[in-house]
């Protein structure tokens, strides 16, 4: 899986990415071989303090699923954002075999 991190006004350390790849991988280890690239956008919300975590998925071959969140604890968005994503990649799936 290819997880990609598109600057935003977040900076992260390089074993903050690691966390976020790792909780991702965790997530999304099922659909792996589905997966074509994943990006993943930090950034904050104006005026707050909410960080704002966006997450693009593509899947094979051409297929799209983007989750956001926003929080004023990191940890707590990005955990979020990835289980959302993950659901959702279920869902797109699970209708696509139905079909």
């Amino acid at each position: 899986m290819n997880i990609t991190f598109i600057n935003g006004d977040i900076q992260i350390s390089d074993e903050e990415k690691a966390r976020v790849e790792s909780r991702l991988r965790l997530s999304l280890s099922r659909f792996s071989s589905k997966i074509a690239r994943l990006t993943v956008k930090l950034s904050l919300i104006d005026d707050t303090d909410h960080k704002k975590c966006r997450i693009e998925l593509f899947l094979r071959p051409t297929r799209k699923v983007v989750a956001e969140d926003a929080d004023e604890d990191l940890d707590a968005v990005i955990d979020r954002t990835a289980a959302q994503i993950a659901r959702s990649v279920a869902r797109k799936l699970q209708r696509e075999r139905n079909k």
